[in-house]
């Protein structure tokens, strides 16, 4: 019984150390989605510069999901998740002190490797140390944690941003790293029954990565997965970090008040993804509740976009209502996990967590996009793009997965 409470202490150590290593990535996201224009200004940057700096960030970070999860399928948690902090945290250094655009893209560079780790390490931290039926819980509980500081970082960088120099608060971002590497280096630790099956890199390695994901991409109906999963976050995404605020500015809606509508989403998601993932053990299939989940943000997304005008109280609500639903691509991760041998399950959650970045990338570009070449007027317009996306999709994943009820 001793050994067992041990266990279990050590358990929750484990994942929250893993964890925070999340908490610090998503507010270094959210943190700069406010803090660029600034930055730009201060440093007499383009826009076209600010453009670079932060798709580098974004392809670099789904390049490097190719290799985490095999990484840490591989060498474990213990060796792999204070490298990647390592990487992190000098990279957040870097970028505070860069003034010229090739420093700040190897500073991206660098965070973006050392990110690529985060979630997955998490996620990877919640399989070792809990048992394989808790592995959906622990993942949407990670991104709890995670959407529930995107949501707070916002508010906290608005208030700093404000009163302080940009640079700054990046650097408090940076000392923060420290001392979670700090506490990687004392604490962190793999189970004793999950020995890493490798010691070092060599080209076999990579040739089996590559491998690794070969296998698990070619599964039968995996390819669905992962684009139904990635529409569902990447929508998010660039509501959330881009286009959300433009929308509510086209309502007339208040800068401040804009930031706040766009924050809620997070706290949405924040809730959504534990209550998904309740949800699918609740009815004991998970591509059910992803389903329920997706259907409602394709309807909130509808009033969004349909309605010829909003205030700042029905903004905000439908921004709530579809960052909750959106909890439900927490659920892909399970899904995908389920379809592949237990030793591939960092491989697929990589791709998984790869394709929904990418995807946020891809959709945040196609608004500005059409209405730079006049295929529509407005951001209002521009957005009506999402639903029907979102709504193709799940007719895919009825028609090759629902309909044929081929994975339970």
């Amino acid at each position: 019984m001793k050994t067992s409470s041990q266990n279990h202490y050590l358990a929750w150590i484990n994942w929250g150390i893993a964890t925070s290593f999340v908490i610090l990535i998503f507010s270094y996201q959210t943190g700069y989605a406010i803090t660029h224009t600034k930055m730009a200004s201060s440093l007499s940057l383009s826009l076209s510069d600010i453009g670079i700096i932060g798709s580098t960030y974004t392809f670099v970070f789904a390049f490097c999901q190719i290799f985490s999860g095999s990484i840490l399928d591989q060498f474990g948690t213990r060796l792999v998740l204070p490298l990647a902090c390592t990487l992190l945290t000098l990279g957040i250094f870097s970028f505070a002190f860069c003034t010229s655009l090739i420093g700040f893209i190897f500073a991206q560079t660098c965070i973006a490797i050392g990110a690529s780790f985060g979630f997955i390490g998490a996620g990877m931290t919640g399989k070792y140390w809990f048992s394989q039926e808790k592995y959906g819980m622990m993942f949407a509980l990670v991104q709890f944690v995670a959407s529930l500081s995107a949501f707070l970082t916002q508010v906290i960088f608005i208030q700093l941003i404000a009163n302080y120099p940009w640079d700054w608060v990046i650097n408090g971002l940076g000392m923060i790293g420290l001392v979670i590497l700090f506490l990687m280096f004392i604490f962190l630790q793999d189970p004793k029954n999950h020995e890493p099956t490798h010691k070092n890199f060599s080209l076999q390695f990579f040739k089996q990565a590559l491998c690794d994901v070969k296998i698990v991409i070619l599964h039968k109906h995996m390819v669905f997965i992962l684009i139904s999963g990635a529409l569902s976050f990447g929508v998010m995404l660039s509501l959330s970090i881009v286009w959300g605020i433009h929308l509510a500015k086209y309502f007339n809606i208040n800068a401040n008040n804009a930031t706040l509508t766009v924050a809620l989403s997070w706290l949405g998601l924040a809730l959504g993804a534990p209550f998904f993932a309740w949800l699918g053990r609740r009815l004991h299939n998970d591509i059910t509740a992803f389903t329920i989940g997706t259907l409602v943000q394709i309807s909130a997304l509808l009033i969004m976009t349909l309605m010829p005008n909003h205030t700042f109280i029905s903004l905000s609500g439908l921004m709530f209502i579809f960052g909750f639903a959106t909890g439900a691509s927490m659920l892909p991760f399970n899904i995908a996990a389920t379809m592949v041998p237990s030793k591939y399950t960092g491989t697929s959650a990589a791709l998984v967590n790869g394709s929904q970045f990418l995807m946020g990338s891809f959709l945040m570009f196609i608004p500005g996009f059409l209405m730079e070449n006049h295929i529509t007027t407005n951001i209002h317009q521009a957005l009506i793009l999402f639903p029907i996306l979102l709504i193709l999709s799940m007719a895919t994943f009825y028609l090759f997965i629902i309909r044929k009820q081929s994975i339970q």
